[in-house]
């Protein structure tokens, strides 16, 4: 990849849009998205944005358990208003059950896929 086009594909993973990604890196919208229709560029585009997603992934589900721990503890504070406590135990009680499921569901997937 050229100099350009480095600049362009890292201005493209952080910033907000093809507009603002143009912008920082000094290039023109109708330049990133000829970039884009490079098949190594466009590669590189999607690993990145994947990478980003992944990244994220863990960082959400690096504080589940901390949201669980102050979900169960609005949950058992008697001091807490009976609104904030009844929602916080809905959201425990709807977010275990869609864990639960979703947990179901991939292992049937997974059954299925080793039977194909």
């Amino acid at each position: 990849m050229t100099p350009n086009q480095t600049k362009a594909l890292a201005a493209l993973l952080t910033c907000k849009s093809r507009t603002d990604a143009a912008r920082v890196c000094g290039l023109s919208t109708k330049t990133l998205q000829g970039y884009e229709k490079l098949p190594e560029f466009a590669d590189a585009l999607e690993r990145g944005r994947r990478e980003a997603l992944a990244d994220a992934a863990h960082r959400i589900s690096a504080g589940y358990a901390d949201t669980v721990d102050a979900l169960q503890a609005i949950v058992r504070d008697d001091a807490a208003a009976d609104p904030a406590r009844v929602a916080a135990a809905r959201a425990l009680l709807d977010y275990g059950l869609k864990f639960a499921e979703l947990t179901d569901i991939n292992k049937r997937l997974d059954r299925l896929e080793g039977m194909l």
